[in-house]
């Protein structure tokens, strides 16, 4: 029900009640499970349903719905729940796909080799999966057009990102330690970052080493702004850039040559996937159209429709939204 959610509830706040009834039946068993599309179009049709959806109360008419006696939080289920949002957050664009899972996880690395305390280093790598935790707030059209390409008003609300990531953060007890190095992990030591403009005495070390995480893996991977540049390539730009250089220099001497085979460590693949297939999903979940799969692979467009069909079907899916989130979450897209 999140995805449908995400989308109709800012439609139906901007163009109305049609748009969103409209959406949810254009995406149906596509973007949407039919269930769920369905589920809300019966909804739709109670008058009563909007009466409670325009309320000015919502928040309380939802925070009542709140089932009493629920189960302690744990360690284990704030990680899930972070996944989770960072999956979510990722599928927003064809660029960002298992970018935050990256970030947590190369942040968590950087983190122990500076000899943080284990506790710190768990709220870092969980702080890196929901860096991006703002970019809800910015249309996946805008975050797929290079920057020069954004309108005035468009960069405006970008550099607010990190303010919106921090503002749900804060209000979440068991996540609101994670609000500062969310909210600030786009500052830059001179200055020069966003969305406050802080400098180095101000800036945390969480929020540094998830900077340099970030804006490693942004480089490292293809952008709207620029394909994806070697490891040497991205480590050279870090060294200009106004980023912490002790955090920069420990990633220099963490990162090795990116591994020949992409897939991770040739361990069994899952869901009876072969070597192609995998090949072929994880070109796909970066945006990859059938002719830029058969070009990059050497195969024809038929071929690559086959290898989709066989795909979708081995993983259970049925559209590329949750066959990338099959791939994300199986690790497939962690190079």
């Amino acid at each position: 029900m999140v995805l449908p959610t995400f989308f109709l509830v800012p439609v139906h706040r901007v163009s109305g009640r049609e748009a969103a009834v409209q959406l949810a039946q254009s995406l149906r068993g596509q973007a949407f499970d039919p269930a769920v599309s369905d589920a809300f179009l019966r909804l739709a049709a109670d008058p009563a349903f909007w009466t409670d959806l325009e309320a000015s109360n919502i928040q309380h008419t939802v925070l009542a719905l709140e089932p009493d006696g629920l189960p302690p939080l744990t360690d284990a289920s704030i990680d899930a729940a972070a996944l989770a949002f960072a999956d979510f957050i990722d599928l927003k664009s064809r660029y960002i796909a298992a970018h935050s899972r990256r970030v947590g996880a190369l942040a968590e690395q950087l983190a122990r080799a500076l000899g943080c305390a284990e506790a710190t280093v768990f709220l870092i790598r969980r702080a890196g999966l929901l860096h991006d935790l703002g970019l809800v707030a910015i249309p996946s059209y805008v975050l797929d057009r290079p920057w020069p390409a954004r309108s005035a008003a468009e960069q405006d609300a970008y550099r607010l990102y990190p303010y919106h990531g921090e503002r749900v953060l804060a209000r979440v007890p068991a996540l609101a330690p994670l609000a500062e190095m969310v909210g600030t992990h786009q500052e830059r030591l001179d200055g020069s970052g966003f969305y406050r403009g802080l400098t180095a005495g101000h800036i945390s070390l969480g929020a540094r080493i998830i900077a340099v995480a970030d804006r490693f893996d942004q480089l490292t991977h293809d952008r709207p702004d620029h394909p994806a540049r070697s490891i040497a390539e991205a480590l050279h730009q870090l060294d200009q850039e106004p980023l912490d250089q002790a955090v920069v220099a420990t990633l220099r001497g963490s990162v090795g040559a990116r591994r020949a085979d992409p897939l991770p460590h040739r361990r069994a693949l899952p869901a009876g996937l072969s070597a192609r297939e995998v090949e072929v999903l994880r070109l796909a979940a970066r945006g990859g159209t059938r002719r830029e799969i058969s070009r990059q692979l050497a195969i024809t467009e038929n071929t690559v429709r086959h290898h989709l069909e066989h795909i979708y079907n081995k993983t259970g899916t049925s559209n590329r939204i949750a066959a990338t989130l099959f791939a994300m979450e199986r690790g497939l897209l962690i190079d």
